[in-house]
């Protein structure tokens, strides 16, 4: 009697199927992780199946229109556990209390012009409300999560939302230490309540707050509103800031960029999947889409005529509602040739060697990190668009186009490395300095 063969021992990694490889800490952390997906289960949780909380799930998740075989199939192309997004992150916070130690050894703020510290005023220091609703969105679909892939890459995005708030608040505070008689820290709520420029934008995020179904939610904030807006609040709100001499406020818009362009990379695989796995699950997105387009666009419109041009230079200090009409092609709609800047000059004044002798070195490299290009008076270029001498008034240069030019094109093709930590001086207390 020949000996029957023995069935092979479930290995440690069984859960992956017959896979010849390990799997990552990745993956080790996430894989079958979200309890209420479980297999056998009747309910998300171990409740009655017609508890509110179940009956949450049940219509709002398990019954939303986009659905897939296999939620575990789903990777976030980072890979990001939550040991590397700590080590991660910390490191860019330490670049930004270097900037923030930097500049205000040298009385940054005191150069900006009045017109540009309205516009901090009025569309900047405000973002703390907006930035606050997105991380209430990024927590609902971190918890209605169809797997611990997803609900691990929306933590981490409500996590990235709690950071901006944080450095806008302490750019906040630094405004105010500065102007303390122009409103700073003080008025923002009133601003994000009742200013014209702000009501489609909270509006908007409003709506998406009660869009209780986990597609649309996800469409809403993650593909449609949530680009939208940060294309114009920290893209070119940061390119302006460059334009108008607020190296500061540009360098922290372009910190925060990069946690934008890492949700975009999650919801957008994310989004892939959902369409290549069920090609149905597109006309859910279309007709959300749909939806939502037209509330972001006009959300952006409204911020986007903000920005005054260059012919209403220095006159950016009128209170709200504006007395003149926007112009027909706000400025974040207009062509990027139509906005090109000519690259700054190499000359520096004794402010710049200053500035750049505080600042670590390889943030900006062969740049100066101060704000005018060109000496005191404005130096040669003087009457070119982008440069401002000492004495100068309201806002310079042209506008940026918003959600016009490619990633690779920001900055003239280079960009600071806000990654490297800083080593310098101590970050002042948040109290004052």
């Amino acid at each position: 009697m020949t000996d029957q063969p023995q069935p092979r021992k479930l290995r440690t990694w069984s859960e992956f199927g017959e896979t010849r490889r390990r799997p990552t800490e990745y993956e080790i952390g996430a894989h079958a992780a979200n309890y209420t997906i479980r297999k056998d289960r009747k309910a998300a949780l171990e409740q009655n199946p017609s508890s509110p909380g179940n009956l949450w799930f049940l219509a709002y998740r398990d019954n939303s229109p986009v659905q897939i075989d296999d939620w575990e199939d789903f990777r976030d192309p980072d890979q990001l556990t939550y040991r590397a997004y700590v080590a991660q992150q910390s490191a860019r916070e330490k670049a930004m209390a270097g900037l923030f130690d930097s500049y205000a050894g040298v009385n940054h703020d005191q150069n900006l012009s009045g017109g540009w510290r309205e516009i901090l005023r009025t569309v900047f220091t405000p973002t703390r409300f907006p930035a606050h609703a997105l991380q209430m969105l990024q927590a609902y679909i971190c918890h209605l999560g169809h797997s611990a892939y997803i609900s691990n890459a929306a933590a981490l995005s409500a996590a990235d939302q709690l950071r901006r708030v944080t450095n806008v608040s302490y750019r906040t505070r630094e405004l105010q230490i500065a102007f303390p008689e122009e409103g700073f820290a003080d008025g923002e709520r009133d601003i994000w309540e009742n200013h014209p420029a702000w009501q489609p934008a909270r509006e908007s995020l409003e709506l998406a707050l009660i869009a209780y179904d986990w597609g649309e939610s996800f469409t809403a904030a993650n593909l449609v509103i949530a680009p939208t807006l940060d294309d114009v609040l920290i893209r070119a709100l940061g390119e302006a800031a460059r334009a108008n001499g607020d190296d500061l406020t540009w360098l922290l818009c372009e910190n925060l960029h990069e946690d934008v362009e890492r949700r975009a990379r999650w919801c957008g695989a994310l989004a892939r999947l959902t369409v290549e796995q069920r090609p149905d699950n597109a006309d859910a997105y279309r007709r959300w889409i749909g939806k939502w387009a037209p509330r972001a666009d006009a959300a952006a419109l409204a911020l986007g005529g903000c920005w005054p041009g260059p012919r209403r230079a220095g006159s950016a200090r009128r209170g709200w509602p504006p007395k003149r009409p926007p112009p027909a092609t706000p400025a974040w709609k207009r062509p990027v040739w139509a906005n090109r800047q000519p690259p700054p000059t190499d000359r520096t004044d004794g402010d710049d060697r200053r500035r750049r002798g505080a600042v670590a070195e390889g943030l900006r490299p062969g740049r100066p990190v101060g704000g005018r290009h060109g000496g005191r008076g404005g130096g040669p270029g003087k009457s070119g668009a982008g440069q401002r001498g000492r004495g100068g008034a309201g806002l310079q240069g042209p506008l940026p186009a918003s959600g016009m030019a490619p990633v690779g094109r920001r900055l003239g093709g280079r960009r600071p490395d806000l990654r490297q930590p800083y080593v310098g001086v101590q970050r002042p207390d948040r109290g004052g300095h």
